[in-house]
């Protein structure tokens, strides 16, 4: 919700979201949140102008036919989060909806 919200800059952008609760089965994941061993710093993997330093670890990931990488998070979330490459998905790996709410947030004018 954190790295949604962030972005957000008129809570009226929020009017038509629903949020989804997943749960998530994959086989093959690789584990970048530790930067300091990868070699590369917050700021450089979050720059915001550049996105050369993501996108090499995604390339690598994909070149190795991982079906998602866990990143560290924008907002300092310590979990990070879990980017997943649907078209290396392997056969025993499930992403199913747990639950949903439509918000359905009303801002007056």
């Amino acid at each position: 919700m954190g790295e949604f919200t962030r972005h957000v800059r008129d809570i009226a952008e929020l009017s038509d979201v629903r949020l989804t609760k997943i749960r998530v089965s994959l086989v093959s994941v690789v584990d970048c949140r530790d930067l300091g061993l990868l070699g590369i710093t917050h700021a450089a993997l979050l720059e915001d102008t550049d996105y050369a330093v993501g996108q090499g670890l995604a390339r690598a990931a994909i070149v190795r036919r991982y079906e998602g990488m866990l990143v560290p998070s924008a907002t300092r979330y310590p979990e990070g989060n879990l980017i997943i490459f649907p078209f290396e998905r392997r056969p025993v790996s499930d992403i199913d909806e747990e639950e949903h709410v439509d918000p359905h947030l009303h801002v007056p004018r």
